[in-house]
């Protein structure tokens, strides 16, 4: 595995900032390493550039509408903020075996037309995750009464930061040339390159993210969900590409 030092001595001479073998003055290194971490910290913004899916399931411990979730101070689930939730259930954890209820997911729009809100209920069926910071918080359309349940939720798991120019890049295929070529890029005014060299840079990560995004997306299920009764139609008939009513 590569380290962030080799990867950022890549990077300047990917810029012709560096000839092969040419040492690198500490203080650029410092800086490809800032510009680094600065490039991994935007990618936790998009849930495409994360690779780890991951089940977790937090007690909620106490009766409240909302509970918060990040590792700021406070927080009633200490664990990395999410930046969605894919998924979520409640975990009846009293029933042998457990039992997972899905909770419906709704946006800010669809939870600022509920007129009720803060209501006790045994086990809460909607909720909205709000994305504040430091700490996520999550609502819930009810106030959960039995404080000894477990909510359960899908997340995408953020990519880690390089502590020093010795960590390891220790990544999946692809993402080691969508970092290299994203730095270079980074790296290419504080250097002062200009033209086709970033221009080139650009095109190249662009490319590289993009094909990171595509094998990390799930493809969505197709469902015969909410088309109404069988036997009404219409219906795409796929040999000629027409519709057929009944």
């Amino acid at each position: 595995m590569p380290t962030f030092g080799e990867i950022i001595t890549d990077g300047l001479t990917e810029i012709n900032a560096l000839t092969p073998g040419q040492p690198v003055d500490a203080a650029d290194m410092q800086l490809g390493l800032t510009r680094g971490n600065a490039f991994l910290d935007a990618s936790n913004g998009s849930a495409l550039m994360q690779y780890v899916r991951r089940l977790d399931a937090y007690t909620f411990g106490t009766s409240k509408q909302a509970y918060t979730i990040g590792r700021g101070t406070g927080a009633d689930f200490d664990a990395e903020r999410p930046t969605e939730i894919l998924q979520a259930a409640i975990v009846l954890v009293t029933a042998s075996p457990e039992v997972y209820i899905r909770l419906t997911l709704v946006n800010s729009e669809e939870w600022a037309n509920f007129y009720v809100l803060n209501f006790s209920t045994s086990i809460p069926a909607v909720m909205w995750y709000e994305t504040t910071y430091p700490n996520g918080t999550m609502h819930f359309r009810g106030v959960p009464s039995l404080t000894g349940y477990e909510v359960r939720i899908l997340t995408s798991q953020q990519l880690g930061q390089a502590a020093s120019l010795s960590t390891q890049f220790v990544f999946p295929p692809g993402y080691y040339e969508a970092f290299l070529y994203s730095l270079a890029y980074r790296l290419c005014n504080p250097f002062g390159k200009t033209g086709q060299i970033p221009a080139r840079l650009r095109v190249m990560a662009r490319e590289a993210i993009a094909d990171l995004k595509s094998g990390n997306g799930e493809s969505p299920r197709i469902t015969l969900d909410g088309l109404g009764p069988v036997g009404i139609g219409p219906y795409f008939n796929y040999l000629d590409g027409s519709l057929v009513y009944r």
